[in-house]
């Protein structure tokens, strides 16, 4: 069996599986309709260890709530999803895998009862189901299709050789704008760069920087001006670019290329792309030709453009209001799907409007071309029904990833929805409640207590506790720190500088803090890192914490409380759940 360094393959899980009692006697037999009579017999229970990960057992139930499996690829999945979000960081607590089968099933509970009293029939659960459903076919269908594109090396060339290159330039610096624009001036004619920068600097109106035969690379300059400076040349002056309390202006002495392979991936990735738009774009072109008939007169004859109020409709040299245009059902493109899906003059004119968010007639009145845009609008409507029908009759809507992931959106939908229209009307607050909960728990609404501190450090222990012992004799930290060998030279990337900011328990080194967490004004310590450095720290100033006013808090304290109410009420419907819908678990353990 391939081994794998994944922690999930090493995990089994013992569950009991149940059987039906054998049959001992024929179908039709006498004896066969004596025991169909008889009481039946106890279930045959088998304790099976079987690999978490294991494809063998991936639609194995793990668990059953009414007749619906949970399988141990449900499992895997979660478990999956955890992992991620310890590597993102965002969770650090070990997976507790009875908690989460335990979740697993009050999810399902709550989505069972959830269709069972309609909550995925509601129109906007649908919509929005459907919407995502939409996404996610297209994507990867899109994935799918612009996975083997790559850009033109001829393109890739191009792009890296302006990338990877640097430039020698001599600046010139001027405080006054006048006098930034005065020097331009004179250089625009044609004086040298480098004269009139020492003139203006001799006169005091600037500062000039030769290059000094000194180069900088492209990528090191700042966005803006590289975006300039990408296309001079040896020769060319720059334009005036402002910055915070200067004007600046640049002379190209020389350039030249550089290898650089990380620019050179960079170049491939940029250049990658405009190329992938341009597939995209002719696919999208492909799939109209194969599933649309486009009604193009039809199409040509609606004009949304008027000089007097912006809009035409139907070839009229009249001015008509937008919403007429919205009133239009003459359909002027069909996908050929099944079923077919028409897209009128209607459905085109609303999208229109929708694609400016100031409105169409501020759209028409910056001189947008409407006309021109219906054509964008038009393709965006018919692409998202091509490409979902392609998705389809490649199967995509029936491969494990789609499904997967169109489960557990609708999954966690469902359980929402019910959370919002079930549960939650039944929680209520009283602002006695928020006061009584801010008060227990005051120090999660208070600024974390806060230290001001110096330090002296040291390679040798023996020294830093030589240092200590005269602090806590009662020597001025000054003294000790002006008189004490043996030090590491301040400014050293390896020491952490602790002097005078103020920081906070989280601020400083885990295996600091709870030396720390009780100190007082005057304490000293000394601490260790993992580098070779022991700092003797004297603790400077101590802030404790200040709670934050009842009224700039009360929401979030309502919120906590809210949401503790929720899970107790979630809980209480699962309890009930289980007595509605039959649930057997068959995990036993799970073992490493």
């Amino acid at each position: 069996m391939k081994q794998t360094n994944s922690r999930a393959l090493i995990l089994a899980a013992l569950f009991t599986l149940v059987a039906p009692a054998p049959s001992i006697a024929a179908s039709g037999s006498a004896e066969g309709e004596k025991a169909a009579d008889a009481e039946p017999e106890e279930e045959l229970l088998i304790t099976l260890e079987a690999p978490l990960t294991s494809p063998l057992f991936s639609q194995t139930p793990v668990a059953v709530v009414d007749e619906e499996p949970i399988t141990f690829a449900d499992l895997v999945r979660r478990i999956g999803s955890i992992h991620q979000q310890m590597e993102e960081g965002s969770t650090s607590r070990e997976i507790d895998y009875a908690e989460l089968l335990d979740r697993l099933v009050t999810t399902q509970l709550i989505v069972h009862e959830a269709r069972n009293i309609g909550l995925d029939e509601l129109p906007g659960v649908v919509e929005d189901i459907d919407n995502v459903s939409t996404e996610l076919l297209i994507s990867k269908l899109m994935s799918r299709k612009l996975d083997g594109v790559a850009p033109e090396p001829s393109e890739v060339d191009a792009l890296y050789g302006m990338m990877s290159r640097e430039f020698e330039l001599s600046t010139v610096k001027f405080k006054d704008e006048a006098d930034a624009l005065s020097f331009k001036a004179e250089v625009d004619k044609g004086s040298d760069f480098e004269e009139v920068a020492k003139k203006f600097a001799e006169e005091g109106k600037a500062e000039f920087e030769p290059s000094d035969g000194k180069f900088i690379k492209l990528k090191d300059l700042l966005p803006r001006i590289a975006q300039k400076v990408i296309r001079m040349k040896a020769g060319a002056v720059s334009e005036i670019f402002s910055d915070p309390g200067m004007f600046l202006m640049f002379h190209v002495e020389d350039v030249q290329p550089y290898d650089d392979p990380a620019l050179l991936k960079e170049a491939q990735q940029k250049a990658l792309e405009p190329a992938k738009k341009k597939a995209a774009r002719e696919y999208a072109k492909y799939l109209e030709e194969k599933y649309c008939t486009v009604d193009e007169g039809l199409l040509k004859k609606v004009d949304f453009e008027s000089k007097k109020t912006g809009f035409f409709s139907r070839g009229k040299k009249e001015p008509v209001d937008f919403d007429e245009l919205e009133k239009d059902d003459r359909v002027v493109a069909t996908v050929h799907t099944d079923p077919p899906y028409t897209v009128t003059i209607s459905d085109l004119a609303k999208a229109l409007r929708g694609a400016f968010y100031h409105g169409v007639e501020t759209a028409a009145g910056r001189k947008k071309s409407l006309n021109k845009e219906k054509q964008i609008v038009l393709a965006n409507l018919l692409f998202k029904r091509t490409a979902v029908a392609e998705a389809r009759s490649l199967g995509i809507d029936q491969s494990e990833a789609y499904l997967a992931t169109m489960d557990e959106y609708t999954t966690s939908t469902l359980f929402n929805m019910f959370v919002q229209k079930v549960v939650a009307p039944d929680v209520k607050i009283s602002e006695d409640e928020v006061l009584e909960y801010y008060k227990a728990h005051i120090d999660d609404y208070s600024s974390p207590k806060m230290f001001r501190m110096s330090s002296i450090v040291f390679r040798e222990p023996r020294n830093a506790e030589d240092a200590l012992r005269k602090l806590e004799r009662g020597a001025d930290f000054k003294w000790v720190s002006a008189n004490s060998p043996g030090q590491v030279a301040g400014g050293s990337p390896a020491v952490l500088d602790f002097d005078g900011a103020l920081l906070t328990l989280t601020g400083v080194p885990e295996g600091m803090r709870e030396r720390i967490a009780d100190a007082n004004r005057g304490d000293a310590l000394i601490y260790s890192d993992d580098k070779g450095n022991h700092y003797v720290i004297e603790i400077d100033e101590v802030f404790a914490p200040t709670p934050q006013p009842y009224e700039s808090v009360r929401g979030s304290v309502a919120k906590a409380i809210f949401e503790q109410k929720i899970k107790i009420l979630i809980a209480d419907w699962v309890e009930k759940l289980k007595t509605a819908y039959e649930t057997r678990i068959f995990v036993k353990k799970v073992v490493e």
